[in-house]
């Protein structure tokens, strides 16, 4: 594969975050850094060639607002809470995402599934394997093409400087844990998960030992992958990956081909795929100023809180959780915009994560419309002393909940439900491998049998929607599928759209995978769709299978109705019962009564 370095800025970055360099529905790029978050905005395509870029690079806003949360960690965890989520995936095919956690002081990998009763993520013994190294990061995927989710982890070396890459090959209902210390591979720092050559199995990127950026393609015979060389007929020298890192595998361009954003020791890189000559590199600057019409604006970043300044946390090497700069996305309010759970540090080195709403922006905008406020009081008291926060969508019914990892006394998980106070809508969209298992065709459930899923979930395809709202003003929004996985970024196996209060039909919903799309129209809210794609086929064979969740309002709707049909079943009864007993009294006076005409 040829590559041409197009354009690289130097500027700093320490950045982890799901939103990472994802098209927003105003055509907008986030970033984040130690100084703050950017956000960068094209009136153009991205191509190899650019011509016009217009950039806008914002630092985020941050107040508070009265969200709240109800802690149902025994519904969740039971009485086991001593699991540090570490990944989401549906390991068993049922679609209720499972959680991967790590225990035993990072030696042991385990998997929760989720269940529709309490407690909604369980326990079991066939799914637990022990390490004897800590275990660094999880990531759930199909490495070998037979449909069913697998488990990469990466564990520490000896030396203590390089990870070693095994796999857990995964069954029906059960976890191999009989190859848990082959070694496939050896890197520096933790691998991202993409697919290279669009075989829809999962492949890995990092830099090797030596430090050379490598990508490793993953077969079907599960043997040592294949190693290539990323740079391998490029001259120019190129800067060392940044460990720890922040890359993403995810669609820059709106081409439904998956780009790779790469951040190294001093600027950051993005190699846009071309379907005949391969990557190209074309890397923006960003800056704690908002860049508009020719203008520089101060963003006016404010983190105080009362008498407190609050900032991110300084990326700690080797400390879970705390060593990259984290944000987790999610839509919290279903809104249609999505927000942000981050952990910040005080002047005393306090912790706490909290919310960052995406709300509008009222008032020292500098012409921007858009900031995030931070929700001081609506996490707490559930927050104290937390490290990590990740919204999880316990109930499945498109409102995320909140899990939380706290470090004192020890560390431990805790899970809060989202106690939305109105009625919102939202669609939820999950991409396939499209590949199938001959020996599992069929999965049991507490309702028969049903046919597998096709295949997991895989990185990076492109999901887009078209609507319109109740005030007739059109609505579209861009999110990535699994754009990152290493450092614990928790992504979820699907992406989640939040649609506010428009009950609308959702006007055209876009899956991209490996170059193609397809779309499909007039998708009913509060829909879970899962799009299963032809691998190596055309858009056409391409199918999508629809779940409709009931809102709280057509539940409301049908209970009322059959209130109302009850009680007038009730009166038709009384009066029909009054009928029958006045004709059986005019029976009577009819039987009693004297006939002169017999005399």
């Amino acid at each position: 594969m040829s590559m041409q370095d197009f354009q690289t800025s130097k500027c700093s970055h320490l950045i982890h975050i799901p939103f990472a360099l994802c098209w927003s529905e105003d055509n907008m790029v986030a970033l984040a850094t130690d100084k703050g978050v950017y956000i960068s905005v094209s009136n153009t395509r991205v191509m190899s060639q650019a011509k016009s870029i217009t950039l806008v690079i914002a630092l985020v806003v941050f107040s508070s607002c009265g969200v709240y949360c109800s802690d149902i960690t025994p519904s969740v965890f039971g009485s086991q809470t001593d699991g540090l989520p570490a990944a989401f995936g549906d390991f068993n095919s049922d679609e209720y995402p499972d959680l991967f956690v790590i225990k035993n002081n990072q030696r042991t990998v385990e998997i929760l599934l989720g269940s529709d009763t309490e407690p909604l993520l369980r326990h079991d013994p066939k799914l637990k394997c022990h390490f004897d190294r800590d275990i660094t990061s999880v990531v759930p995927g199909d490495f070998d093409g037979d449909g069913l989710l697998d488990v990469m982890l990466t564990v520490l070396d000896k030396n203590g400087e390089t990870n070693t890459v095994h796999i857990l090959w995964g069954g029906l209902d059960h976890l191999n844990c009989s190859d848990k210390n082959k070694e496939y591979l050896r890197l520096k720092g933790q691998p991202l998960a993409l697919d290279y050559n669009q075989d829809m199995i999962i492949d890995l990127f990092g830099p090797s030992v030596t430090g050379d950026r490598c990508f490793w393609l993953f077969n079907t015979s599960r043997s040592q992958p294949t190693k290539i060389n990323m740079l391998q007929n490029v001259n120019q020298i190129y800067d060392e990956l940044r460990i720890p890192h922040s890359h993403a595998f995810l669609d820059l361009d709106g081409d439904s081909l998956t780009d790779l954003y790469v951040t190294t020791l001093s600027h950051f890189e993005i190699w846009l795929w071309d379907r005949e000559s391969g990557f190209h590199t074309n890397c923006s600057n960003s800056s704690i100023y908002v860049y508009s019409a020719g203008k520089w604006y101060n963003a006016k970043v404010n983190f105080h809180d009362g008498g407190s300044v609050w900032g991110f946390v300084p990326p700690e090497k080797g400390q879970l959780f705390s060593d990259t700069i984290t944000l987790r996305g999610g839509d919290f309010n279903m809104d249609g915009f999505p927000d942000m759970l981050a952990t910040l540090q005080n002047g005393v080195g306090q912790r706490r994560t909290f919310l960052l709403e995406n709300a509008e922006c009222i008032v020292n905008c500098d012409g921007f419309s858009r900031t995030f406020t931070v929700k001081w009081t609506a996490l707490s008291p559930y927050n104290n002393n937390t490290i990590m926060g990740v919204f999880y969508d316990f109930s499945q019914d498109g409102v995320l909940d909140i899990i939380f990892v706290k470090n004192k006394p020890k560390m431990n998980a805790s899970a809060f439900k989202n106690s939305l106070d109105y009625d919102a809508n939202f669609i939820k969209v999950m991409v396939l491998t499209g590949l199938t298992n001959k020996e599992h065709p069929v999965v049991p459930t507490p309702l028969g049998k049903k046919r597998r899923t096709y295949g997991t979930s895989i990185p990076g395809p492109m999901i887009s929607y078209k609507t319109t709202t109740q005030e007739g003003i059109p609505r579209a929004a861009v999110s990535s599928q699994l754009p990152q996985s290493a450092y614990f970024s928790l992504h979820l196996p699907y992406t989640l759209f939040g649609l506010g209060r428009t009950p609308n039909f959702v006007d055209t919903l876009t899956a991209g995978v490996a170059g193609y799309n397809r779309s499909w129209t007039q998708i009913i809210p509060n829909s879970q769709m899962v799009v299963i794609p032809s691998p190596g086929g055309p858009t056409s064979k391409w199918t999508a299978q629809l779940f409709v969740t009931p809102s709280k309002l057509i539940v409301q709707s049908v209970v009322a109705l059959l209130g109302t049909c009850l009680l007038i079943s009730l009166i038709i009864v009384v009066l029909y019962w009054k009928e029958r007993r006045e004709d059986h009294f005019e029976k009577l006076q009819e039987a009693h009564r004297f006939h002169f005409d017999a005399m």
